[in-house]
């Protein structure tokens, strides 16, 4: 009983930390096309867990925003050195938890079309139609946030 407590921790926990991580790192690097096939499978994986598209969903945005650490020397606009600290790492936990929420309620919409419990009775037309639907929701999530100041992800190496 204990051992089935932790693995059920763990996958939901450890696992969709490890896809938010890769995802984070696949759009900050040349290997995108390995890290993030594998970060999206493992939120595609849990998407009707809410726990685990949060986590996921967190770190993606802690590790592609770290960038918002390096604001970090706010002294030249007349704050503290701990105050620029705490300005800097409040940022990115907000936009962190913000990302969170926002995958969060992407899986709460996917779960309501699209239940693991009935997949076998689905038709594969069936299955294609609301894998599309759930993709396309979050295609239209990034339209909204792209016409926003919240979607910026700073600078890449591709420029």
């Amino acid at each position: 009983m204990i051992v089935n407590i932790n693995i059920l921790k763990f996958r939901n926990y450890f696992i969709p930390c490890l896809g938010g991580i890769l995802g984070g790192l696949s759009v900050s690097n040349n290997f995108w096309i390995i890290l993030m096939p594998l970060s999206l499978s493992i939120l595609w994986d849990g998407y009707d867990y809410k726990r685990s598209n949060f986590v996921w969903g967190f770190f993606f945005i802690l590790v592609s925003h770290y960038w918002l650490i390096y604001l970090h020397p706010l002294t030249w606009l007349g704050y503290s050195w701990l105050g620029s600290l705490f300005i800097s790492s409040f940022l990115l936990i907000i936009c962190s938890t913000l990302g969170g929420l926002l995958i969060t309620l992407w899986g709460l919409i996917g779960k309501k079309f699209f239940s693991k419990k009935y997949l076998f009775s689905y038709t594969n037309y069936q299955i294609c139609v609301k894998v599309l639907l759930i993709s396309f929701i979050w295609a239209l999530g990034e339209l909204i946030l792209k016409q926003t100041p919240f979607f910026w992800i700073g600078l890449g190496e591709s420029l």
